[in-house]
């Protein structure tokens, strides 16, 4: 029993991917993505740099977990577009190191919250917005705005491996008013997300950019809230929050919002450092008000939404200079429309074809796409569900490699780090099995399935390998081909 306990803890505070570095940190425990063009127009994205947290274990290739993810607004210090630094991921240290970014880097941070009997594993997602100015004229929009966070978490649920339904949002000071605008913009928007915790919010209900039914949305969608600040804060009022607070109660919510009053020097509710650093309290997980700390209280909300659209299949294959695309439904609730969305080898996705959905129905339903000029090299497909409302879906992203040179296997990339994916060039259906194999001989992952004329791109998660040097057997009815990779 001690063992299992000992495991579980460790296993709570692991830290899952390589450390970056920043000026002062040489190990910050998250990882800097660097660009990324996200929000805003194609020349002038919201957010431009971000850092990433993942837990141990975590797999991008493994459809099978989903993990709650924390979205994180920093402050106004953190902006790309105030010297010095410019586009830097490491700002989000810089700025407050008492920040949830600061918190990760200095190893006082846990990962993960248990819940009804299960350990709940979070992905910290932590953007760098390019500008932020406030007091803008009323339309004139220098800041994030709930369009470009409708866009932030388009990008994190297509490209981590996160539950839709357990989507929280926090952010602190500038980062805290993004948030409450985003949850009080409209119902439909506060239903996106299964909870929000701000610290020192600098926002105003019924003061632009927030209207006067803010609270009413909030309230309305049922969405937990959770709110801190200190009564003497000089930057931000108290009063500031309190007109959140006072008027999500107004609306009589299911949920009451939860709300943490700082004061005084001393005591466990005490503001800390300056007046305006209630996020020094947030982001401590070893805080816990109501016996709960962020992730704990998080986790136990959650959105129960009825999946739109059952996908029973989608694939991707080349095949006389063409990719055919095709999809099946077993189930589609309110569904509007299907796009498939392409990119080259840089992932910029862009539309490539709109089918219109079925609507309602519990039948098998077959869809199909063909794309007529695929790219040279590598080919990413995204398929994209819209309902009736307007809102959307990702689903998975396919690969599919035009190599233009016949070959029957090509293994990308190599070396390989998490995952690799094997090419096949096929004449005729068939069954294919794919073995990896270490120096030894010794079988360490097997896939088999059918796969039919041209060519297919099949994944195989690789996180799990130690590095070295591996075999990759591929074997068809009428071909057998084996090649080396290599782990990094």
């Amino acid at each position: 029993m001690t063992l299992s306990v000992f495991v579980m803890l460790f296993a709570a505070w692991g830290y899952g991917q390589d450390d970056s570095t920043c000026i002062g940190y040489p190990n910050i425990g998250q990882l800097k993505v660097n660009p990324i063009a996200v929000g805003g127009s194609p020349g002038n994205p919201r957010y431009v740099s971000m850092l990433q947290y993942t837990p141990q274990g975590y797999n991008a290739a493994n459809f099978s977990t989903l993990y709650p993810v924390m979205i994180y607004f920093p402050g106004l210090g953190t902006a790309s577009q105030l010297p010095p630094g410019g586009v830097d991921p490491c700002r989000l240290l810089y700025d407050q190191p008492t920040s949830l970014p600061g918190k990760i880097a200095d190893r006082r941070f846990r990962d993960s919250a248990f819940h009804n009997g299960v350990w709940h594993k979070f992905v910290i997602i932590e953007p760098q917005y390019n500008t932020y100015i406030y007091n803008s004229p009323p339309g004139v929009y220098n800041f994030p705005t709930p369009e470009s966070v409708d866009s932030l978490i388009d990008y994190v649920l297509a490209n981590y491996r996160v539950d839709p339904n357990r989507i929280y949002l926090t952010g602190m000071s500038a980062g805290a008013n993004i948030v409450v605008q985003y949850i009080g913009s409209s119902v439909a928007r506060a239903g996106r997300v299964a909870a929000a915790s701000v610290a020192s919010t600098c926002s105003i209900v019924g003061v632009y950019p927030n209207s006067s039914t803010a609270g009413d949305n909030i309230a309305d969608a049922n969405l937990p809230t959770r709110f801190i600040s200190c009564v003497t804060d000089e930057s931000c009022e108290h009063s500031r929050t309190l007109s959140w607070t006072n008027a999500i109660n107004a609306s009589s919510p299911t949920i009451a919002p939860e709300l943490i009053v700082l004061s005084g020097t001393t005591g466990p509710l005490a503001c800390e450092g300056f007046t305006h650093n209630s996020w020094n309290k947030l982001y401590d997980t070893a805080f816990r008000y109501n016996g709960r700390n962020l992730l704990e209280w998080s986790i136990q909300y959650s959105r129960a939404a009825a999946v739109p659209v059952k996908l029973e299949n989608y694939t991707a294959r080349l095949k006389d200079g063409r990719v055919y695309l095709n999809w099946t439904t077993s189930k589609e609730v309110n569904a509007e429309s299907f796009t498939i969305e392409k990119a080259g080898a840089d992932q910029r996705f862009s539309h490539l074809a709109t089918v219109r959905a079925n609507g309602n129905s519990t039948v098998s339903v077959e869809y199909a796409v063909v794309d007529d000029k695929p790219l040279p090299g590598l080919n990413y497909y995204r398929l994209v569900q819209t309902d009736a409302d307007n809102r959307k879906h990702i689903y998975e992203t396919r690969k599919v490699l035009d190599s233009r040179g016949g070959a029957k296997v090509v293994l990308l990339p190599n070396p390989v780090r998490d995952e690799l994916t094997t090419f096949i060039n096929l004449g005729r259906k068939q069954r294919i099995t794919i073995t990896i194999t270490d120096m030894n001989g010794r079988v360490l992952t097997t896939r088999t399935a059918v796969y039919g004329e041209g060519n297919t791109g099949i994944t195989i998660p690789t996180m799990e390998l130690s590095k070295g040097i591996y075999f990759v057997r591929t074997a068809g009815e009428d071909f057998t081909d084996v090649q080396k990779i290599v782990k990094n």
